[in-house]
């Protein structure tokens, strides 16, 4: 028997079944390694512009790199002059620029002479960025658009 099995290794003729759990354990020990990249927190929160919630708009989280920090941006839409990254992609937590988009939220129509114009939401101000160093957790945080951005 002893003969057999190291007749066996000589040959090197592994079963199927041993070249799927020899994958498997490669597989789970370069996916420790390797790890799964940057936890995502959600922040939630108010946004205004000259004391008013905005009506519409758009947050956009980009990890600072001139801070060290990297990673894939996050964004989420505003409604109401609220936010919740569970709408769009989470946040990692470090420095970041936030960039704030605010709309009037209004969608007009207007006749004139038989025809229809319909006039799209107009921006507030010019996109603000913000620098903020975001929490490594779950976290509440509010955003105030100066007058003059």
């Amino acid at each position: 028997m002893y003969q057999q099995k190291t007749r066996y290794l000589e040959n090197k003729e592994f079963p199927i079944f041993c070249k799927i759990k020899l994958a498997v354990c490669l597989c789970i020990s370069l996916a420790t390694l390797v790890g799964c990249g940057e936890r995502e927190y959600q922040l939630t929160g108010t946004v205004t512009y000259k004391g008013q919630p905005i009506p519409e708009g758009m947050l956009v989280f980009e990890p600072d790199s001139s801070q060290g920090n990297e990673g894939a941006p996050g964004s989420c839409k505003i409604l109401d002059g609220k936010y919740d990254t569970r709408s769009g992609r989470g946040v990692i937590g470090g420095p970041h620029k936030i960039t704030i988009s605010g709309m009037n939220g209004k969608i007009e129509n207007q006749q004139e002479g038989g025809s229809v114009e319909i006039r799209l939401p107009t921006p507030l101000f010019k996109p603000y960025t913000v620098l903020q160093d975001l929490p490594k957790q779950d976290s509440n945080l509010d955003f105030e658009v100066p007058s003059n951005p």
